[in-house]
């Protein structure tokens, strides 16, 4: 199972030091800088940029799939980290974890937890 990998992480996690703290509470309000610094619009990103092939044709746009099902958003981390942990999929993790297919079987936070909506502290 797993815990050949999950425990020696856990062992030295526990021999690095305290547990981290908790997440400080979200401030009510923010001030604005005095100015906003100079920005370039997301598209010029190119996040999610469908691969050009070698001939200079562009490619097929794996993120157009994954982008329709994903609300990219705070709240939404909050809403998914909730229903895994409320909704019965963390309790029935360890039984059904291979079973990406089935709704609750997998936390679907991956992508919260990489671009930052959601922080692995609040889990």
């Amino acid at each position: 199972g797993h815990w050949g990998t999950l425990m020696p992480f856990l062992r030295a996690c526990e021999r690095s030091g305290p547990p981290p703290t908790r997440p400080t509470e979200r401030p009510v309000a923010m001030q604005p800088p005095c100015a906003w610094p100079a920005s370039g619009a997301l598209e010029d990103l190119r996040l999610a940029a469908p691969p050009v092939l070698s001939g200079g044709s562009v490619g097929r746009d794996w993120s157009a799939a994954m982008m329709a099902g994903w609300e990219v958003s705070e709240a939404a981390a909050a809403r998914a980290m909730e229903d895994f942990v409320g909704g019965g999929g963390l309790a029935g993790y360890e039984a059904r974890r291979s079973r990406a297919d089935e709704p609750g079987a997998v936390s679907r936070l991956s992508a919260f937890l990489r671009f930052g909506q959601l922080s692995p502290r609040a889990l």
